[in-house]
């Protein structure tokens, strides 16, 4: 009896842990990586379609610990390696983030359950509904964390459904997985065998529909092509911090930028480890300057800033050409655990002997719009590529991200954050340049296709002609509304058929 009461939750543990194995592949693949959150969610969804409330929320937690244990189990890594926590208390507190982000999974099929009160056909419509709602406040509530997300797995240009992206946008493409994969989970249920075959067919037309959404260009030049030379310095984290590096890693970047061709150069987040308005310019703002206006390009590069009424530093990212310092970008949406602390006054005392430099910032504003004079660039740094309403915050023709992924090199992290830039730039419909200190770096076009890239850990110069564009995806225009509206109308189809007779 204990077997078999078990065998629904292992089962759908297990489903969770292969849905993981779709995220942080490459996405100019061509590879069926995309299908594993599909087919699991199809496990999940069989499975909970037969099961009362209770058991179907247990059923959804186990799906959701395995897909985030395996997923983003990393988030110790930083804590660990490099702010020197005890491992059992770095694994404690990521297992703390996975036992949370799992709830979500939980309450979306317990819902589902709910609503379709132990009919087959009713329950499959609500977990649709149910999973997009989830997925939606999941990027939402308590600062929002969208990692894992069934639709970033559709980056890939191998996916039948990466067309819906530019449409629904990364949340609605999650609703669309749902919905493809309950077509697929009503063939392994008890009923008729019509709608059993009906909701496979709706299944395929969701398909071939996002096979020919992905044919469209929603966007079109404005403009000449930016040549733009991308800097992957590929310093180690463990030695970003130490003082001797101080004025090694600066004239690291001002060697390469001595190097690089473009009019536009980039270099990633925390490139000069310090508070720029601090240092003395004669250690890299006066040099890269001179060098800017010897070779006439415009130089964006990452160091903290200061923000002198708050007394507290900012994750910045400056511009620097031949007229000396312009722009300051100052990060929107701090990175929980690295740059700010969630619950601070419930887990201080268990991190108070963590060492991560310029643990406690303060956030920036504004749309993220800098203006460099022959291009108008949509400013990010790293975590901030994680939610689109930021990215298209502003009409910006190109969009710049820098990040710092050293923190959890050896991991499958940077490059499911990679992915997820990819998705951004299908969302947007506008290229995307990444910079990344230890990769890998990359060149994304408006279509999401990664143009160009640089492996991890090396220490090159990507040279790319950026293409600027005008113009707005249908997600750009309308954002998350028309798909909440389908959840509700899934969600009341599913109460009203559940209690027909």
């Amino acid at each position: 009896m204990i077997r078999t009461r078990l065998a629904a939750p292992v089962g759908c543990f297990v489903a969770g842990v292969v849905a993981s194995a779709g995220f942080g592949t490459d996405p100019n693949a061509a590879a069926a990586a995309w299908l594993l959150p599909v087919l699991a969610l199809a496990v999940l969804f069989a499975v909970c379609c037969r099961q009362r409330i209770g058991v179907a929320g247990v059923c959804g937690y186990a799906y959701g610990l395995g897909l985030f244990a395996a997923g983003v189990g990393w988030t110790w890594a930083s804590l660990h390696n490099y702010g020197h926590l005890a491992l059992p208390l770095a694994v404690f507190i990521a297992g703390g983030l996975v036992a949370a982000l799992a709830l979500y999974c939980l309450v979306a099929t317990a819902a589902a359950a709910w609503l379709g009160a132990g009919r087959p056909q009713p329950t499959l419509l609500a977990l649709v509904g149910c999973w997009f709602v989830a997925e939606y406040l999941r990027g939402k509530l308590f600062g929002g964390f969208s990692w894992l997300a069934a639709g970033y797995a559709q980056a890939a240009d191998a996916s039948l459904l990466a067309g819906w992206i530019p449409v629904v946008g990364v949340t609605g493409t999650t609703a669309i997985v749902a919905a493809v994969a309950a077509g697929i989970a009503a063939l392994l249920l008890p009923g008729k065998r019509s709608w059993r075959l009906g909701a496979l067919a709706a299944a395929g037309l969701l398909v071939a529909a996002g096979f020919g959404l992905g044919r469209i260009n929603w966007t079109t030049s404005a403009g000449d092509p930016i040549a733009a030379s991308i800097i992957q310095a590929a310093v180690p984290q463990h030695v970003q911090w130490q003082r001797e590096n101080l004025h090694e890693i600066p004239e690291r970047y001002l060697q390469m930028a001595g190097q690089a061709r473009g009019r536009l150069v980039i270099m990633p987040e925390g490139a000069i480890p310090g508070v720029l308005p601090r240092m003395r310019p004669e250690i890299f703002a006066r040099p890269l300057r001179e060098l800017a206006a010897e070779r006439g390009f415009s130089a964006i590069f990452g160091a903290f800033g200061r923000d002198e009424q708050l007394d507290r530093h900012t994750n910045s990212a400056f511009v620097i050409d031949g007229s000396g310092i312009g722009a300051e970008y100052r990060k929107r949406k701090l990175t929980p655990y690295g740059e700010y602390l969630p619950f601070a006054d419930l887990l201080e005392p268990l991190l108070e002997r963590a060492r991560i430099p310029f643990s406690r910032l303060t956030a920036g504003g504004g749309d993220g719009s800098v203006d460099l004079g022959f291009v108008t660039v949509g400013m990010s740094i790293c975590y901030e590529d994680a939610f689109a309403e930021l990215m298209l915050a502003n009409d910006a023709p190109l969009m710049v991200t820098i990040t710092n992924d050293s923190w959890f090199d050896g991991t499958v992290m940077p490059a499911q954050h990679l992915q997820i830039a990819s998705a951004r730039a299908r969302e947007a419909g506008r290229w995307l340049l990444r910079a990344s200190n230890t990769g890998p770096s990359a060149a994304i076009d408006g279509s999401g296709r990664i143009v160009a890239m640089l492996a991890p850990g090396a220490q090159q110069i990507l040279e790319v002609e950026a293409i600027p564009l005008a113009g707005a995806t249908f997600y750009r225009s309308y954002g998350d509304w028309p798909m909440l509206l389908v959840a509700l109308g899934l969600l009341l189809g599913a109460a009203v058929l559940a209690r027909r007779k």
